[in-house]
């Protein structure tokens, strides 16, 4: 009787240890899956800061030398008299904004892009979010 009371511990033990290992392995998995996660972006306490792909927008920016210009020679009809005009060079040169979010890891989905700077999907001051026409610039040619 006592024997079988003994072993009948013995394989409770080793059942409970058994199980114990198994749910530390699962934790362990967890916990591996969470700093790889972690280790894509900056995080605090369960959270990700990722590019939100629908808020990324296509800024530019006006550039204008005032040392690079070009003399164009005109007629004043009224005054019957020659004038030069400067014309200058202008470009607009193109970047882009992305919007970041922090998000819960497990909604962070896999094709959002990771931040490397935070920032707001908007242009900077004086800049605009639509392509220039040409009119609006005169570029070197």
């Amino acid at each position: 009787m006592m024997l079988s009371c003994i072993a009948a511990v013995a394989i409770a033990t080793f059942v409970s240890n058994k199980a114990y290992e198994l749910q530390t392995n699962k934790s362990n998995d967890l916990l591996m899956q969470n700093i790889e996660a972690l280790s894509q972006g900056d995080v605090t306490n369960g959270f990700i800061m990722k590019i939100n792909p629908l808020y990324t927008k296509t800024c530019y920016q006006n550039y204008c030398d005032i040392n690079d210009y070009i003399t164009e020679p005109n007629y004043d009809e009224v005054a019957k008299e020659y004038y030069s005009i400067k014309r200058y060079y202008h470009s607009y040169h193109k970047y882009t904004r992305k919007q970041c979010e922090v998000l819960p890891i497990e909604n962070a989905l896999m094709w959002w892009e990771n931040c490397d700077v935070p920032q707001k999907s908007k242009c900077n001051p004086g800049d605009t979010d639509k392509k220039p026409v040409p009119y609006e610039y005169y570029d070197k040619v």
